[in-house]
């Protein structure tokens, strides 16, 4: 299934393709398609994250949602709710999830520019090695075991 043709600011043209899994892996492979008389190039785009398209914050769907507010109805563009992104008049992009949140707002929902805060979970695991203390020596671990009272690092 292919998408429309759209003209990009050098003059090509780009097109979103959608096929099988392993037809897309052995395309983005070769890099390139024949298509008539002209080589295309391929190029396979990287997955999205989860959005959720009624209170539109990452990380969840729909389906999950526990925020009280609905901004389904909303333009990705201005975050005005009487048109959608295809035909928004506001000749500046405003966040509507940004607006809401008290952050800076010239930009389109899901811009580079639009990171929400983390949400509450699991930290990511940390990167590296374990630092080492003011002394030269190395951290101390935390006692895991149970009699011993709360675990905790020490110098």
């Amino acid at each position: 299934r292919t998408g429309v043709i759209r003209a990009s600011p050098n003059g090509l043209g780009t097109v979103w393709v959608r096929c099988p899994l392993a037809a897309a892996r052995k395309l983005a492979t070769a890099g390139r398609l024949r298509v008539g008389w002209v080589a295309a190039r391929v190029e396979a785009l990287r997955a999205r994250p989860l959005q959720c398209y009624r209170c539109l914050e990452k990380g969840h769907t729909q389906q999950r949602c526990t925020a009280g507010v609905d901004r389904s109805r909303r333009c990705y563009r201005c975050g005005d709710s009487s048109h959608r992104a295809g035909q928004c008049p506001a000749a500046d992009p405003k966040c509507p999830l940004c607006t809401d949140l008290g952050r800076p707002a010239g930009h389109r929902l899901g811009a580079k520019a639009c990171a929400p805060p983390p949400k509450k979970g699991r930290a990511p695991p940390a990167q590296g090695r374990q630092a080492e203390t003011q002394g030269g020596g190395a951290e101390k671990r935390p006692s895991k075991d149970p009699g011993r009272g709360e675990a905790m690092i020490t110098a």
